[in-house]
C-alpha cells in the first residue's frame, strides 16, 4: 500500500506490471497530472505529491532539495518493486533527476527512463537572475517575464496569495539545489522541449545528453514553457510509444520536432 501523503494514484489498472512516477513544476500539484491514466493505460501512474499545495496546502513547502530529497527517498524505496519510469516538467524534472542519482547512490533500483521536460540540465547555467530572494512584485514580474508561472494563476489574485509562499520556496529548491560530482546516470534520457520557450530552449535541453550513460533524445514540441498542457496530446503519444519500448539499442539522438 503506499502513502497517500506522497503519492497520489490516478490510474485504475492498480496491477499494471509498470509504474510512471510524475513530478510537478514549480507551484504546481500532483493534479495535473490527472487525466494521464486514460493515455497511458499500460502503466500504474503515481503522482507526488509535494507539500505546500492541493491536499497539503497547509504544509510547509520544501525550499531544499536535499530536504526535500530526505524525506522523499524512504517513502519512494518501497515502491520501486517492479520496472518504473520518473516524468517531470520544469522544476519536476529536476527534482526527477536528484532522486534518479539519490537512488543510485543508495544502492536502490534504477528508474528505466527519465523524461525530462522543459528544464535545462544542471550543468548549463539558467537564462534568468536568481529570483527567490526578490520582494513580491520584483518576483512575481520575473516569473511572468520568463513564463514561469501558468496564466489561471495570475488570472486569480486570490490564488496567488496563496501559492505565493510555495512559488517562492521552490524557486529557492531549484536555485540552490546543487551536486558538484558529475557521476553520470545509467538511465535512458527522453527529454522534451517548447519552441518558443526561453527558459529551457533546445540548445540547453541538449546538453542533458552529457548526463547519461545511456540513450538520449530530445523532442521539441509546439508551445511555450507549459506546452505539458498546450500540446498535451502530442506529448503524452510519445511517452506512451517511449513506454512500449521499454529495452531497445541506444539512440543517441540529437533534436526531432513533432511532427
Amino acid at each position: 500500500m503506499h502513502n497517500a501523503t506522497w503519492f497520489n494514484n490516478f490510474s485504475s489498472n492498480i496491477n499494471a506490471p509498470y509504474r510512471l512516477f510524475t513530478f510537478p513544476f514549480a507551484g504546481g500539484g500532483s493534479s495535473i497530472y490527472r487525466q494521464w491514466p486514460a493515455r497511458l493505460p499500460g502503466v500504474e501512474l503515481m503522482a507526488v505529491n509535494l507539500p505546500g499545495r492541493e491536499m497539503r496546502i497547509e504544509e510547509a513547502p520544501f525550499d531544499s532539495m536535499d530536504a526535500l530529497m530526505a524525506q522523499l527517498l524512504p517513502e519512494i524505496a518501497p515502491l520501486l518493486d517492479r520496472p518504473f519510469s520518473f516524468f517531470g516538467h520544469s522544476m519536476g524534472a529536476l527534482t526527477a533527476w536528484t532522486l534518479a542519482r539519490h537512488l543510485a547512490k543508495a544502492q536502490l533500483p534504477q528508474p528505466d527512463k527519465l523524461f525530462l521536460s522543459a528544464f535545462h540540465a544542471p550543468h548549463v547555467p539558467a537564462r534568468r537572475p536568481v529570483l527567490h530572494k526578490l520582494p513580491d512584485l520584483d518576483f512575481l514580474r520575473q516569473l511572468i517575464r520568463y513564463g514561469g508561472i501558468p496564466g489561471g494563476v495570475l488570472e486569480s489574485p486570490e490564488l496567488l496569495r496563496m501559492v505565493l509562499p510555495t512559488l517562492r520556496a521552490d524557486f529557492s529548491m531549484i536555485e540552490t539545489c546543487a551536486d558538484p560530482e558529475r557521476h553520470l546516470i545509467s538511465s535512458e534520457i527522453v527529454a522534451f522541449c517548447g519552441e518558443q520557450d526561453a527558459a529551457a530552449p533546445a540548445a540547453d535541453m541538449l546538453a542533458w545528453r552529457e548526463q547519461t550513460r545511456s540513450a538520449f533524445s530530445l523532442t521539441e514540441l509546439p508551445g511555450g514553457h507549459f506546452f505539458l498542457k498546450s500540446a498535451q496530446d502530442q506529448l503524452l503519444q510519445l511517452v506512451d510509444a517511449a513506454l512500449e519500448q521499454r529495452h531497445f539499442a541506444p539512440d543517441f539522438a540529437d533534436l526531432r520536432r513533432y511532427a
